[in-house]
């Protein structure tokens, strides 16, 4: 009956839309305003697309002022930095938007492994998704050679090198005859080739129903801007040929590759057959951890197996950022070199220490069984609540009204920051708005959070 009434009460527009985009990929994703607090790692993956999205957004408002050529590229974005209305905010906006979208894809890559969401028939869904994380590195990485500095051309370098370490003159389809055509190829493949192939990898990787947190989106969109108010992106030093620039290194992504580059290992091993070694053993995982008894060998192997990889991502990352001792940061250009049996040591000392320590804590808690969003009792007081709502969203105004005031006055970092506080506050609001009339979880509709969570 219930279901009767809610289709006689559906208006005639809503009713005339839902007949007719039935049969398209639409009505599989499902925006939801969850009632109850969900376990924010089920959505990691959602999230990191979403910052995809607001990359695509964001380029292509650059892409109108960008010039894609190497003689302006660098003075473009000066310009949009410095002169074009919301340019320094879009500017802002679309470079953390990739570092999320790269933290939140390896988080999301690495919440699935240790919970064992690439079995249940999910094997697809895990490799596509490796495929996915990569392809959004070099889409990452081809972002910021557009800039055309001096780290731009210390990530050709590397990039040329790695190439080349394969077959002689590869690199020549990277860089081609002139920086100019550098600049060309890498914008095809930044705002045409990279994104049309991740658009599509969705199709397959993607659920069937694809559940939406906007709280949760909303509140990551917030952060971003709030970390570009505060941290503003520097354009760093242009990329003159021949002249003296000053010490750098790659972006935070790349800097565990540049690592193992600098230890004077060579290019081939340490950039190309270690990273492609990496992905070829966890693409095998689920073939090899099918399932049973959560204490298995087979799955102690397999979570001593990411909480090595882990640690030891995080230990190259951080050193390629430090200088030859890892305690001390880069004065001069000797400090980039790295001794080999230092870095080796700690490396393979840091493995052992990452297996040891999950040998020391391996119990129930490693249970191979799919997560379930946990709620939590409702809120005490219907009015509370309301006061609480009411609150934030006088905060948001305040803010709001406050953060057009710094645009006017060309203080577009603090305004920035503020518009970010309140789309959190927004993201916060919803949840709160949701949770004073939250029945308790039940399993009913369970599907559509799956689906969610499977992202």
């Amino acid at each position: 009956m219930a279901g009767k009434q809610n289709a006689s009460d559906e208006a005639w527009y809503t009713k005339w839309l839902n007949e007719r985009l039935f049969r398209t990929i639409l009505p599989s994703y499902k925006l939801v305003f969850p009632r109850s607090w969900t376990n924010p790692l089920t959505y990691l993956g959602l999230l990191s697309f979403s910052c995809f999205v607001v990359l695509g957004a964001s380029g292509i408002a650059l892409m109108f002022y960008y010039s894609p050529d190497f003689v302006n590229s660098y003075d473009s974005i000066t310009k949009i930095m410095e002169e074009i209305p919301f340019g320094f905010e879009m500017r802002n906006i679309h470079y953390y938007a990739s570092d999320f979208m790269v933290l939140l894809a390896i988080a999301h890559f690495f919440y699935l492994f240790f919970v064992g969401k690439y079995r249940y028939k999910n094997e697809v869904l895990w490799l596509t998704g490796m495929v996915f994380g990569v392809l959004a590195v070099i889409e990452a990485y081809t972002g910021y050679i557009l800039i055309m500095n001096t780290r731009a051309m210390l990530a050709v370098n590397i990039g040329s090198g790695l190439l080349n370490s394969i077959s002689p003159g590869l690199s020549s389809l990277l860089i081609g005859g002139s920086y100019s055509d550098l600049v060309l190829r890498v914008y095809t493949l930044h705002v045409i080739a990279l994104p049309a192939i991740m658009v599509l990898l969705t199709l397959v990787h993607f659920p069937r129903i694809l559940t939406i947190d906007v709280p949760a989106v909303a509140i990551v969109s917030g952060i971003i801007l709030v970390i570009g108010g505060l941290l503003p992106v520097e354009l760093g030093q242009k990329f003159v040929p021949n002249a003296a620039s000053s010490i750098t290194v790659p972006e935070w992504y790349l800097t565990g590759l540049y690592s193992f580059l600098r230890t004077g290992a060579p290019v081939f091993i340490a950039g190309v057959f270690l990273p492609f070694l990496l992905i070829f053993i966890f693409s095998l995982i689920p073939f090899y951890d099918k399932g049973g008894n959560a204490k298995s060998g087979k799955r102690f192997l397999v979570v001593a197996l990411g909480a090595a990889v882990l640690s030891q991502v995080v230990l190259v990352t951080v050193w390629g950022f430090r200088g030859s001792n890892i305690l001390a940061p880069i004065y001069s250009e000797e400090e980039l070199i790295i001794d080999p049996m230092t870095f080796w040591s700690a490396f393979l000392l840091t493995g052992a220490a990452a297996v040891l320590a999950t040998r020391m804590v391996y119990g129930r808690k490693w249970a191979t069984r799919p997560s379930t969003d946990g709620a939590t009792n409702r809120v005490s007081s219907s009015l509370g609540s309301l006061v609480r709502l009411a609150i934030l969203l006088a905060a948001q105004a305040l803010l709001l009204i406050h953060a057009t005031i710094l645009k006017t006055t060309f203080e577009s970092g603090a305004a920035m920051v503020e518009v970010g506080l309140v789309v959190v506050l927004f993201g916060i609001s919803m949840r709160i708005f949701l949770r004073s009339g939250a029945r308790p979880h039940s399993n009913e509709g369970s599907g559509a959070d799956t689906g969610g969570a499977e992202n």
